[in-house]
Parts: C-alpha cells; sequence; structure tokens
C-alpha cells in the first residue's frame, strides 16, 4: 500500500529558501497553554507545580488516574502488569539439560578464571531453578546478588514486581549459561567473565543477491529543499515536582522522593519549573519546545515534510516505579502533543530503550508461547496510536504489530523509511542473551535486509531509523548483532541507504560506516553515516535541543542541517514568573562549522559519508575543530564542554586518578562484618586502570605517581617494574617510596638457583608498604619450588593477606609464613586461608611475636596450625577474631583458652559445622570481655548453655540460606530459638541488633510478629548496616 500522507504534503517538498531557516531565537510564553488538553487535574497556570492534564487514550477508551503521575505519590512495586514466568519442565528435562550444561562446561574454551567459572556454575543452579520452580527465580537471583555483594539493592534489583526478576528467570532458563550466553550474561551484567569474542558471521546465505558491481548511477538532484525534523528522546517526567532537589545523590532527580544525601530534610537546589540538568523534561519544558519549532524553522503554515523521532518518551524511573500504564501515559500524551504542534507531516517514531516494561526488555519471538507475545501490548498500542494520528498506512502498521514496532512506509516521493527496534543489539536487554551465537534471534536484521533488498530492486533509496547506535558510545550495543548489521550497511550503500539516524546518546553525534569493515578509512571507502540527535531532555548536564534537515527531494540527501538549543542554566531564573518562558536560540549550521575547511565540495553537495571523513581529516590537521565539534556534543551546555586538560591543575587529575584507582584495602587494617573473603580479585580492575593511566602521557604521569604506584601486582618478568620503582623524580626520594599495597603471585617467587629474586628486590624498594596481599590461584599448583627463597624484613607491613602455598612453603623465605611473620613485627591485620600440609610446623619451630595485632582472621583448617598458634605465637593485641571454618574438631575450645580474655568482638563464617555443634556457647562463656557477635543465622547452631554475660551490646546477624534446612519449621524452629537466647535476660547490656544480607522473606512473615514483639519487650533495637533503625 503506497501511502498517500496528508493533504498538505506535496505543499511540504516545494523549493524552499534558504532564508527561511535563519539563526533566530523564540521565547516561549511563560503562562502554559492550557488549550492543549480539556481538562486538568490541578491548575495548570500554577508556577509552583508542573500541570497534570487529564490524558484519554483514544486506543483504550480509557482515562489515565491521576495516581499514575502524581508526583507526591510515586509507587515502589508494580503487581498489576509482572511478566509471565517460563513453564516448569518436567524432571526428564532437566536430567538431560543437567547432563548437558555439565558438558558445556567441561568443553567450555572461554573459562579463564575461577571468578568466571563461579558466576556460569551459580547461573547453572539459576537455570534449574527457573525451570523447576519459576516463582523461586527471582528469589534465587536475589540471593545470587546478595552472596556475590553484586548491588547494595537485590531486592529492589532482581524482585519479581519490583525489578527485573521475573524476566532474567526467563533469561536463564532458555540461554546456555553454561557456554557463550552465560560467559556474556556474566561478563555485562556482573562482571566476573572476560568478553566473549565477537563470533564469525556466515553470510554465505544472508543475503539474496551480491552487491551491484558497478552501482547503479546516482539519482540526479531535484534542486527541491524539504525540511525535515529530527527529534529524540524527550524523556517527559510527568511526575517531576517543582521545588524538589534537582542536585540529588541518587536516582532520578527533580523527584519529590530523592534527595542529596549531603541534606536529607532540606532541599539544597530546587528543581526550577522549566527542568535542570539531572533532571527529565517536565511537561512544562515539552510544550515549549513543541511551541518554538514552528516558529523557528518555518512551518507555521505547511508543517514538515515529516518528522523522525528516534526513540525514548518516557523519563528514567527505576522499574519498580513503572508499569505498562506509565509507558501507555507517556506513548498516549507526546504522540498527540506531536500530532497537535508539529503540523501536518508524518511523524516517523522509533522505539527507545525506556519505551517499554521493564525497559530495555523486548522478547524475540523464537522463545515461543506467551514469552513470545509478553511485550505485544506494547506493539499494538503504538501501531494503534500511530494509525490513529495518521502517520503510518496500514501495511506498515501490521508490520509494527508484527515485527516488535518496526516498520517500512513506502512515501509517494520514492523514499522508504525503516525502523528498527534496536533493544535487539542493547546491552541491557537480557533476552539478547539468549542464543547468541545467532546474531539474529529477533528476525530485526533478517527484516531489514529484506526490505533494502526490495528497495534496491525497485530503485528507492532509504532511510534507516533506530534509537540505540552501533559503534562506539560507551558500549552499549552487543557485538554479535551490531557486527551484522554492519554489513548489511555495507552491503546496500551508497546506493540505497541514504542515511541512518539514531538517537540514546542526548548528545550531537555523527558516525562513519566504511567498506570492508573499515579496514581502510578513506574518503573512497566512506559508504555511509549515522546522525545522532541531541536530546529534548537535559540529561545528563546538557542543554535541551533539537535539529532540523534541508534534504533534496529527490536524491534525499541531506544538504544541510540546523540545530537549536536552550540553555537549562537559565531555566532558575524563570521561576515565580509568567511572563517569559525558555527561550530556544539558533546553535550552528553544520555545513558553514565544519565546510569551511573542505574544498571541492560544492553548496548543493551532500553532507554524506564521503564529507564527514572530509571532515575529520581537517580535524585531524585543526584541533580547533575538535573542540568546536565537542562544544557542540553537549548542546554548547557549561557543565558538558570539554576543557583543554592542560588548563586544569594537577590537584584536579589527581583527584580524577584517586576515584579511578580507588581501592580501598589498599592500606586499611580496618574490617567490616560479613566481608567477601580476599581471593585476589577486588584489585584487578584497579590494578589494570593504574597500568593504562600509567602509558597515558608524561605530564599525567608526572602529576599522578603517587597515585599509580600506590597499588602494584609483581608479575613474571619485574624487571620493568624494578626499574621504575627505583627512580625518582629528586635524589633521596624513589618511586617505591610511594607503594603502600602489593600483590605477589607465588609464580614471581619461584626461586632459581644463583639468581636473585626480583620480587624481592622489589619489595625492598618499598619503604612505606602498608598491604601484602599473596592471592589465591590455582594455576600455582603446577609450580616447582626446588630452591631456597630469600626472606625479607618488613617493617611498615601492618595487613598481610595469605593464601598459603604448601609447595611454596618448603622453599622458606618470602613464601614461608612463618618466615614473613617473623619480618614483620608491626602487623595488625592478618588473614590465612587455603590448606597447610603436615610438614608446615616442622621447618620453623622459633616463637611469633606479633604484639600490635589485632584483627585475626582464619579461612582454614589444620590442626598443625592452630596448635602452633596457641603454643608458640604470642598475641597480646588480639581482640578481633574471624572464623570462616572451624579450625578442627574442638580446636575452637583451645583459642577461647588461649584468647577469650581478650578478645572484644568474634564472628563465625559460613560453615555448616557451625550448624552441627554448638560453638556460641563456649565463646560467650571463654570470652567475658565480648562485646560483639556475629554468625550467620541460618548456619549457626543456637547457644544452648550460657552464662549472663555482662558486656555483650551488639550482635550482627546474616541471612543467608541454608539449604540444609529444608522445611519451613526447621528453618523457623532455628530462627525462633536464636531470637529467644537473645532476648533472654543473660544478656543484660545488649542493645543493638544489626541485620545483614536479605531479610526480606523474614521479615515479612508472619511468624516473625511475635519475635518483633519479644525484641521491643527487651528492649532490643533491630537496626540495618547503615545505623538506621527498622
Amino acid at each position: 500500500m503506497m501511502f498517500m500522507g496528508r493533504t498538505q504534503f506535496i505543499a511540504a517538498v516545494a523549493p524552499i529558501a534558504l532564508a527561511s531557516i535563519q539563526p533566530s531565537t523564540f521565547t516561549a510564553p511563560g503562562a502554559f497553554p492550557t488549550s492543549a488538553f480539556s481538562t486538568y487535574y490541578n491548575s495548570p497556570t500554577a508556577t509552583s507545580a508542573q500541570p497534570q492534564p487529564v490524558v484519554s487514550d483514544p486506543v483504550l477508551h480509557t482515562i489515565f488516574p491521576h495516581a499514575l503521575t502524581d508526583p507526591n505519590k510515586i509507587p515502589t512495586n508494580n503487581t498489576v502488569d509482572p511478566h509471565p514466568l517460563p513453564p516448569v519442565a518436567s524432571s526428564s528435562q532437566i536430567f538431560k539439560l543437567a547432563l548437558g550444561q555439565l558438558r558445556s562446561i567441561a568443553t567450555n574454551p572461554f573459562f579463564i578464571n575461577n571468578t568466571c567459572a563461579t558466576c556460569q556454575a551459580s547461573l547453572e543452579i539459576a537455570k534449574f531453578v527457573a525451570l523447576a520452580s519459576p516463582s523461586h527465580g527471582p528469589d534465587f537471583l536475589i540471593q545470587f546478588c546478595d552472596t556475590f555483594k553484586l548491588s547494595t539493592t537485590c531486592n529492589v534489583t532482581y524482585g519479581q514486581f519490583s525489578g527485573i526478576g521475573s524476566v532474567l528467570t526467563q533469561v536463564v532458563a532458555n540461554a546456555d549459561v553454561g557456554g557463550y550466553d552465560g560467559q556474556a550474561l556474566c561478563q555485562n551484567f556482573f562482571n566476573m567473565c572476560p568478553a566473549p569474542p565477537t563470533l564469525p558471521l556466515k553470510l554465505d546465505d544472508w543475503f539474496a543477491k551480491p552487491k551491484p558491481n558497478p552501482l547503479p548511477r546516482p539519482k540526479k538532484p531535484s534542486g527541491q529543499r524539504m525540511k525535515v525534523l529530527h527529534l529524540s528522546d524527550f524523556h517527559i517526567d510527568p511526575r517531576y515536582s517543582t521545588g524538589a532537589e534537582s542536585n540529588c545523590t541518587t536516582g532520578l532527580c527533580c523527584r519529590s522522593n530523592n534527595h542529596n544525601n549531603l541534606s536529607p530534610h532540606k532541599v539544597l537546589e530546587p528543581a526550577p519549573r522549566y527542568g535542570a540538568y539531572l533532571c527529565d523534561t517536565p511537561i512544562s519544558l515539552a510544550m515549549a519546545a513543541l511551541e518554538a519549532i514552528p516558529a523557528l524553522t518555518g512551518t507555521q503554515g505547511n508543517g514538515f515534510a515529516f518528522t523522525l523521532y528516534t526513540g525514548d518518551l518516557v523519563s528514567h524511573d527505576p522499574d519498580n516505579q513503572l508499569g505498562r500504564a506509565y509507558i501507555e501515559y507517556t506513548e498516549t500524551i507526546l504522540y498527540d502533543l506531536f500530532r497537535q504542534r508539529l503540523g501536518s507531516g508524518p511523524v516517523y517514531p522509533a522505539l527507545g530503550n525506556h519505551d517499554s516494561y521493564n525497559q530495555a526488555q523486548d522478547a524475540p519471538h523464537s522463545l515461543g508461547g506467551e514469552l513470545a507475545d509478553q511485550f505485544s501490548w506494547n506493539y499494538d498500542h503504538v501501531a494503534a496510536l500511530w494509525q490513529y494520528e495518521n502517520w503510518l498506512p496500514e501495511s506498515a502498521v501490521d508490520s509494527a504489530r508484527a515485527h516488535y514496532s518496526a516498520y517500512m512506509v513506502r512515501r509517494v516521493d520514492g523514499l522508504r523509511i525503516i525502523t528498527l527496534n534496536t533493544d535487539f543489539w542493547y546491552k541491557a536487554n537480557y533476552f539478547n542473551y539468549i542464543n547468541m551465537t545467532d546474531p539474529d534471534t529477533s528476525g530485526m536484521l533478517r527484516f531489514l535486509t529484506d526490505e533494502l533488498q526490495d528497495a534496491e530492486d525497485a530503485g528507492d533509496r532509504v532511510w534507516i531509523l533506530g534509537h540505540v547506535l552501533t559503534g562506539w558510545d560507551g558500549t552499549n550495543p552487543l557485538r554479535n548483532p551490531t557486527n551484522l548489521f554492519y554489513q548489511i550497511v555495507d552491503r546496500f550503500s551508497p546506493h540505497v541507504i541514504a542515511n541512518i539516524f539514531f538517537g540514546h546518546t542526548h548528545e550531537d553525534q555523527i558516525n562513519i560506516f566504511y567498506a570492508n569493515n573499515a579496514t581502510h578509512q578513506t574518503a573512497e571507502n566512506a559508504v555511509a553515516n549515522s546522525w545522532i540527535a541531541p536530546s529534548i531532555t537535559p540529561l545528563t548536564n546538557l542543554n535541551s535541543g533539537f535539529r532540523v534537515y534541508e534534504v533534496d527531494s529527490a536524491t534525499f540527501d541531506i544538504l544541510d542541517a540546523h540545530t537549536w538549543k536552550a540553555d537549562v542554566d537559565s531555566f532558575p531564573a524563570l521561576d515565580s514568573q509568567s511572563r517569559f518562558g525558555p527561550t530556544y536560540s539558533y546553535e550552528y549550521n553544520t555545513r558553514e562549522t565544519y565546510g569551511a575547511s573542505i574544498t571541492g565540495w560544492g553548496p548543493n553537495d551532500p553532507l554524506n559519508a564521503t564529507w564527514w571523513h572530509r571532515v575529520t581529516e581537517a580535524m585531524y590537521a585543526n584541533s580547533t575543530l575538535v573542540s568546536i565539534f565537542n562544544t557542540f556534543q553537549g548542546k554548547s551546555s557549561e557543565k558538558s564542554r570539554m576543557q583543554d586538560h592542560r588548563l586544569l591543575p594537577p590537584e584536579i587529575w589527581l583527584e580524577i586518578f584517586d576515584w579511578a584507582t580507588y581501592n580501598p584495602n589498599i592500606a586499611s587494617d580496618e574490617y567490616t562484618p560479613f566481608q567477601l573473603v580476599p581471593i585476589g580479585r577486588e584489585a584487578d580492575t584497579n590494578l589494570r586502570v593504574r597500568a593504562t593511566l600509567c602509558l597515558v602521557c608524561r605530564d599525567w604521569r608526572t602529576w599522578a605517581t603517587q597515585s599509580l604506584y600506590r597499588d602494584i601486582q609483581i608479575k613474571y618478568d619485574a624487571n620493568g617494574l624494578h626499574k621504575t620503582l627505583s627512580r625518582g623524580e629528586s635524589a633521596g626520594k624513589r618511586y617505591g617510596d610511594m607503594v603502600r599495597r602489593v600483590v605477589l603471585p607465588y609464580h614471581s617467587t619461584v626461586p632459581r638457583p644463583y639468581t636473585p629474586l626480583k620480587s624481592i628486590e622489589i619489595l625492598g624498594l618499598c619503604s612505606s608498604l602498608h598491604t601484602l596481599h599473596r592471592p589465591l590461584d590455582y594455576s600455582a599448583g603446577n609450580l616447582r619450588f626446588d630452591h631456597e627463597a630469600a626472606g625479607i624484613s618488613l617493617p611498615s607491613l601492618q595487613r598481610l593477606e595469605w593464601w598459603h602455598h604448601n609447595e611454596a612453603e618448603r622453599s622458606g623465605g618470602i613464601n614461608s609464613l612463618s618466615a614473613v611473620l617473623r619480618g614483620a613485627p608491626n602487623l595488625r591485620y592478618l588473614f590465612i586461608g587455603g590448606v597447610m600440609g603436615t610438614g608446615y610446623t616442622g621447618r620453623y619451630s622459633d616463637l611469633i611475636l606479633l604484639p600490635n595485632l589485632c584483627i585475626f582472621r582464619l579461612h582454614i583448617r589444620s590442626g598443625l596450625l592452630l596448635r602452633q598458634i596457641i603454643t608458640r605465637w604470642t598475641l597480646p593485641s588480639l581482640t578481633h577474631l574471624i572464623l570462616d571454618t572451624p579450625p578442627v574438631r574442638d580446636g575452637l575450645e583451645d583459642i577461647w583458652e588461649k584468647f577469650g580474655s581478650q578478645l572484644e568482638v568474634v564472628e563465625f563464617g559460613r560453615h555448616v559445622r557451625f550448624y552441627m555443634n554448638d560453638d556460641l556457647s563456649p565463646c560467650l562463656n571463654g570470652c567475658p570481655n565480648l562485646r560483639e557477635l556475629n554468625f550467620y543465622l541460618l548456619f549457626t547452631s543456637a547457644p544452648r548453655t550460657i552464662e549472663v554475660h555482662q558486656n555483650l551490646s551488639a550482635v550482627g546477624l546474616h541471612a543467608h540460606m541454608n539449604d540444609m534446612l529444608s522445611t519451613g519449621d526447621s528453618l523457623w524452629g532455628l530462627i525462633e530459638t536464636h531470637f529467644d537466647v537473645l532476648c533472654s535476660t543473660e544478656f543484660p547490656a545488649l542493645r543493638r541488633i544489626t541485620l545483614y544480607g536479605t531479610w526480606r522473606s523474614i521479615l515479612g512473615h508472619r511468624r516473625f510478629n511475635p519475635i518483633q514483639n519479644k525484641l521491643w519487650q527487651s528492649g532490643r533495637t533491630l537496626m540495618l548496616p547503615d545505623q538506621t533503625s527498622l
């Protein structure tokens, strides 16, 4: 069906003089245009609050309630329209799956470290849960998140009704979590795996025909120009609260429920009526922009030939504040305003990642059943709205319903508009992690290819619209599908694809596509370019803006582009008055700004990929052009403009480096309850950042030396590091003096005959070393330590994290725990982990004196080590003991006898042996001065025989689930017994009980109500780790 458009379409393509677009300004009226809507829930003329119009959905025939957008009643849960869960699998399916996934893990070539294997193994368990008991999938994901401390808001992020839990349950049920899919999930969302490689494409059968050679002759320009408006990323916020905190520290600002942590009860920077830099678009700003566009572009009469909208209508709410109704409301109100304000030309919209619930989620039809159709409500709704607004013909409406809102329109002038749902290459769409070895599981790129082939056969040109851009933009797109998209663009450019348009970044940008995978980036190989539109929303630190193109009506090449912007800095001054609104002013002309440096390009030659490549060549020759591009990239916002780094004082760069390489373990001998075991991975990212910064440039290295060398890792070839740490800027001060923390793998301390250990020499340069970490390394088991290692004195060392290596221990010196302890008399924190062999105590029988050791953490079961600690170690300052595992049978009694009188804090780890035996009673009875006791509630047997304890004032409880407690009665029996003891009179000083981990299911259970009453009657207070009371 050919689209005829509105009656005014022919007038829109008539010759238009360039003079109709001039560098001008438009100031919106200060009074809100109340005629835009028939009725309101509040007074639309007030300046102290945003108008709340009554919006009626012409498709659903419903009126959206005020509660949906009331800025003072923002919801925190959505139980109305949760996503479905996958169907329950049979036991035979589960068994078959178990075998297949086990083989997948065993043969997966991409595993390179233990964290990756751990993550994928956890996803395997999640898969079983998702298939066998889907309703428990979100709860398992919350536990997974808590266990690996992936977030501080696990309940909200992965809850079934508040977050993404149901969606992720679907994904793990259908994904190959032991293979490529699982590795990508663990890398992108949990940072526990390396990125999987880009897979080679099999294009033999993808294209129906080869690329024509030679290419068809280009169409002849018509000499007529039509105006096309490009809008993107409105992000209208109907919950915007004028006067709320505009400089909040979490969430979306200018909301009544978000504040600045420095002033939680008093607004520091009130939200202006028309918007702020950290906020989405209030309806007042949206109306001002839509009123300014016709006035500034000379389209009050005929309107635009057409308008492009490249996605993101909806505000940046977290998932727990969203729902279908909120999405439908936003789609309805904005599309209606576009029709009202932009004239008669059609609008061609694409959906953005925020235009869905849950946000960024779209499921491929290949899932089958109700899971395949779970987002059809949205495609049906927008397709019906687009038809209602008379923007799309019936064929395109049917396509939008069938292809995830994507469609093709063939206009009467011969231009084809093809829109895509780019969520299918967006990293945040969990459904993209199902069958990732197929770059087009949704069929979206098959749809695009077939439409382009049809256009090529017909001799038509095409504009492609999407939201999330491909290529570099902050690593948003996935590699495999966008690699296929790149090949499609190469195949059909430049003779079919005239232009590509995206949004998403909120910035004014351009991308260039080159032939043959950009192996030769030349003007001749530049085949296509994409225009990334500036956003209406100011988020984040941007001005508000829009763009208009001048387009040849026959070739559909862009001949010029004009951009306008409104300065968000000026908005606060518009409050408390109704005479003036925001001013949108002309920002720049693309051809004039960048074309002056390009020779041989006529005034009517297109701004195509070749032209843009020549602009990049001009940028290489003239850095001023780069600064200009950067300024316009942020719509001339002072907050986003890049300053010359040479003008910044070194102190600023040091702050940046400190932030980028922050590691709390560099110089800390503190311990907070239930810390993860230090296996070594927490330092890897920081060390990589530091190593990269060292290579940036000489000035930065000079400024940041003190920061860069505080945390180092000694690798196989340590000669370069030794050479660097040996020198410094002035005599008497080496770079080595700046080192505070060293990661020392065992492979760097393998002794060689007659060859000094370079790692020992490096340690000797670190005169102020605070922390030494000997990491857990499974690959070190193959190392041979056949020669004696040298020792070293470490008088400045205060924290030692030691994973024992039996083979290395034989070589003594730096590889021997006893030798290192004797050389570190000022140690304050000691962690010991691993497995100790029988020869540990045979080599060293000397006494160990650690006069300053305060904190001791044992993650090891060794009777020999325990016997040496009890009989040969002197620890007069020890007050804090963490037992991740029971040392040996009855070994704890020796610990209480030796150190009990001096211990003030004791923590029991997550080990089933603490559940099998009563270890709390001997601890409490043997440690009379104990002030704080921490343990895993469901992994620790309740004390049976305790005496009155006068000093215990604080208890920490972690709620990690114990699978041994298979029934509700056994679980609640243990919980109730523990709290009965804690509420008893045996602890007269106990006041604070701090809850760690996920307590939602326990606190919300009916059986906890009596416990709550007992706690209140006994004067106990339940608290969270941040010291807030429950």
